[in-house]
């Protein structure tokens, strides 16, 4: 008599439930390298976004900055009482600010 049923270890039902197992196995094996190649792509692409991000920054920084000098308006403790008012002329460079 052949053995039929979870403990079955020959027949052809054992032999669809052997392929049902493997295909089964090889169903979830694709979808986790599916799902590891969509992150993958969702990260290139995010990389590629902050890379945009940042060219249009430097851009706009190098195209909109400020480049004319600021003028800072002092006033003395004197000139306080007087009203009278002196400007300075600063401007940005590299080691830091420059008064003129």
């Amino acid at each position: 008599m052949t053995a039929i049923g979870p403990g079955a270890t020959n027949g052809f039902i054992a032999s669809m439930q052997r392929i049902g197992a493997s295909l089964y196995r090889l169903g979830i094996g694709m979808l986790v390298l599916f799902a590891a190649a969509v992150a993958g792509f969702i990260a290139l692409l995010t990389a590629f976004v902050g890379i945009i991000v940042a060219a249009t920054a430097i851009v706009f920084q190098n195209l909109f900055g400020r480049s004319k000098p600021v003028a800072t308006v002092w006033k003395t403790a004197e000139a306080t009482e007087t009203n009278d008012t002196f400007t300075i002329d600063a401007r940005r460079s590299p080691e830091g600010w420059t008064v003129e």
